[in-house]
Parts: C-alpha cells; sequence; structure tokens
C-alpha cells in the first residue's frame, strides 16, 4: 500500500511542479488509494448457477457462461492500439504548415497525457527541449503508475504567428481535470489556469519538427 500512495503523491506533485510556473496546480486526493476491483460476488453468482439441480437450468447456465467468454474474448480481440492525432495536412515550408504543426503538438501532449502513451511527445522534437522533455517525462510516470488524464488536461487558442521566423505564441488554459487509476478511480486534480506557451518550429525538409519549446 505504502508503494501505491508513493506513487499517487509522485503524480500529484510532477503535475504541480511542470506546471507551476504558468499558474496552475495539481490537488491531490488525501483518501483516495488504489484497490483490486472485488470479483466475488461474480463468482458465488456463477457457483449458484453451476449447482442449479434443474438440468435445463444448469444447460442454460453453461451456455450463458460460454457465450460471455466468447463476447469478453470478442472485445478484447477488436481492442485497438492508440493512435497519434493526425497529422497537419499542411506539410510543406510554409507559415500555414508551422502554425498547424504548432497546433499539432499540443495534440499530441493532449494525447500522450490521457492514454498515456509514453514516447509520443519525444516524436515531436528535434535536438535539446528541455521542457519537452518534462513534457515527456511526466508522460512516462502517468504510463508507469497506470494513472491518466480523464480528458485533455489543455485547451489551447490557435498559435499567434511572432516575428521571428516559424515561432508562435500558444495562449489557452489548464483544465480542471481528474487524473484517475487503472480502475478509474479519481487520485488527484488538476486545476484550472491560463497557460501561454512560445514554440519555434522547423522544417527539417520532410517534416515540421518542434526545435524549442517554453512556458510563457
Amino acid at each position: 500500500m505504502s508503494t501505491t500512495l508513493t506513487s499517487v503523491r509522485t503524480v500529484a506533485v510532477s503535475v504541480a511542479l511542470l506546471l507551476g510556473a504558468a499558474g496552475c496546480s495539481s490537488t491531490s486526493d488525501s483518501d483516495t488509494s488504489t484497490s483490486a476491483v472485488s470479483t466475488a460476488g461474480a463468482s458465488n453468482s456463477s457457483s449458484a448457477a453451476s449447482s442449479t439441480s434443474a438440468s435445463g437450468s444448469t444447460s442454460s447456465s453453461s451456455a450463458s457462461g460460454s457465450s460471455s467468454a466468447s463476447e469478453s474474448s470478442s472485445s478484447s480481440a477488436s481492442a485497438k492500439p492508440p493512435k497519434l492525432p493526425k497529422m497537419p495536412s499542411a506539410g510543406e515550408e510554409r507559415l500555414e504548415g508551422g502554425a498547424a504543426y504548432a497546433a499539432y503538438v499540443f495534440d499530441v501532449v493532449n494525447f500522450a497525457w490521457t492514454e498515456p502513451e509514453a514516447g509520443a511527445i519525444a516524436s515531436l522534437k528535434r535536438g535539446d527541449c528541455e521542457f519537452c522533455d518534462k513534457l515527456e517525462d511526466h508522460a512516462g510516470v502517468l504510463s508507469a503508475s497506470q494513472r491518466r488524464f480523464e480528458s485533455d488536461p489543455f485547451t489551447l487558442d490557435k498559435p499567434i504567428a511572432l516575428k521571428a521566423k516559424n515561432t508562435f505564441k500558444v495562449l489557452g488554459k489548464a483544465n480542471k481535470v481528474d487524473i484517475v487509476d487503472k480502475d478509474d478511480k479519481t487520485v488527484s486534480t488538476q486545476a484550472a489556469s491560463g497557460v501561454a506557451f512560445t514554440l519555434t518550429v522547423k522544417w527539417s525538409g520532410k517534416r515540421w519538427m518542434l526545435d524549442s519549446l517554453t512556458q510563457g
């Protein structure tokens, strides 16, 4: 149990440290802890059905169990792995393409924190980008602790082109969002607040890449 609570606090603290400079905060639910979902009720019900004396009831119970297992297997088979948001079509080296990619960066951040999906944010950048690494590290923390943002952590406006080439200001807000565990139980909450980011993108010859990203 101490390991689980430590993991919960790690997620809450990392969000607070990451977004604190932009005026965001994260609140932990101190009464919340991870617990396994009990299946005793389902097992008892199944046992009772199996011990039914009437042969017709027993047959029906067996058929129902077989059908349920089949449906469960079918559901697992149809589950699809998460997919990154679609890359913007404006791919060529134009201002519109850079702006579209700047917006796409935050689509990927939202995706990486809600799935969660480690590695998605890292795939955006070229070279060193300290704040990009922090965003990626947090996706890794969420994934390792089996936690996720229940909905998009950020809602952002259209990127505003600045004087510097392919540099954009993005304004918006960090949404009030619950962070939940693998059983969809709330372990902490990101507080709502305004945010601002400045980013520079660069055309690599084949695709846009994130060159730098800072808060403010």
